[in-house]
């Protein structure tokens, strides 16, 4: 037959005719135009001549042509049916929010809206874990198909607060991803989706000392238990205690959430000390109660992801306290000393010593 054209502008039919053929077989077949769908090929006439639609002997979306095998006297009219072939895809999750490490997962509703037969259907997702699973390749006019994928969620993805760049401006601060549906019958399409990251960095500080009390001279040692209370890494860690020797010490300046690490620092109380609470300046600030003797710290925790947060321990110091002499306490002295004076005795610098 040669290659021929038939104009179905506006949507009416078209045909045309080959007349005076030989016996033979022949074969015709259609070069479908673009988001348009082949739906069906019907012949009719035959009595004795044999016709094979496709390759197994009857239409199947995807077939494009058709074997005659005309025989003598006999006319076969064969008619070809085409639709618009369009489609959709919705990407949904029923996670609404990311606040710790877990599987995403994705459903995608493929709909099949044009009024051709939809075949070699595939959907690829551009940040799930490669496990694209759908029921069907092949969808009817007005049809529907569910698939679904998932998304490790990291640690990592959550320390940074987005997936998979944070340059993209439709979801700088979350987990985002874009599928991609295509079919042989029409151009791709395409969905998004952002699933937003909350990020709660938080921590906390202990302070406390085997040391619980002081009475005399010594070195004081501290300990700083430090908790990761958020849900992201917190880096950068450093510690800093306003009355020790400068020389805290820390295992780490990285936790992960919930993870906790113990710091150390020293104070050397030493005579000086023991003085300023023998005469009551050494003392711990206590909130609407008098102030109490007592070795006081204040610890402040900080990292590059949190807001600083501080901890205090007041170790009590035992002092004696030099009585002061009263006026009963006087009078007694007196008369001791004119006691003495009158038995001949008087006081030296040192000793007790006898006059005459």
């Amino acid at each position: 037959f040669g290659s021929f054209q038939l104009d179905t502008t506006g949507g009416n039919p078209d045909s045309t005719s080959f007349t005076s053929l030989l016996p033979g077989t022949y074969s015709v077949s259609e070069v479908v135009p673009s988001n348009w769908a082949l739906n069906n090929i019907q012949c009719s006439g035959a009595t004795n001549s044999t016709i094979t639609i496709g390759g197994a002997g009857g239409f199947d979306p995807g077939d494009q042509g058709v074997t005659i095998n005309l025989f003598a006297g006999e006319n076969v009219t064969c008619t070809f049916t085409n639709g618009l072939a369009s489609m959709t895809v919705e990407k949904s999750s029923v996670t609404t929010s990311l606040s710790a490490p877990g599987t995403v997962t994705y459903s995608y509703l493929v709909t099949n809206t044009g009024n051709a037969t939809l075949t070699n259907l595939a959907l690829s997702d551009d940040n799930d874990n490669n496990d694209m699973s759908c029921p069907v390749t092949t969808l009817a006019p007005g049809a529907t198909t569910t698939c679904t994928a998932t998304h490790t969620f990291t640690q990592a993805e959550l320390d940074a607060g987005f997936s998979p760049s944070p340059a993209n401006q439709l979801c700088p601060a979350g987990v985002y991803n874009v599928v991609t549906l295509s079919s042989s019958e029409t151009t791709s399409v395409t969905d998004d989706l952002c699933i937003p990251v909350t990020k709660a960095p938080a921590m906390t500080v202990v302070k406390s000392s085997a040391t619980s009390s002081l009475s005399a001279p010594g070195t004081v040692t501290y300990s700083y238990l430090v908790t990761n209370t958020g849900n992201v890494t917190l880096t950068g860690i450093s510690l800093s205690d306003d009355n020790d020797e400068d020389d805290m010490s820390c295992p780490a300046t990285t936790l992960a959430p919930a993870a906790s690490m113990t710091c150390t620092a020293t104070h050397n109380f030493d005579q000086a000390d023991l003085d300023a609470a023998q005469g009551g300046t050494l003392l711990c600030p206590v909130p609407g109660e008098d102030s109490v003797v007592g070795l006081y710290n204040v610890v402040s925790v900080d990292s590059s992801e949190s807001e600083p947060v501080t901890d205090n321990l007041c170790i009590p110091v035992f002092v004696e306290l030099v009585p002061v002499p009263t006026l009963g306490t006087w009078s007694l002295w007196l008369m001791t000393l004119l006691m003495l004076a009158t038995a001949g005795f008087y006081l030296g610098p040192t000793q007790l010593r006898r006059f005459r």
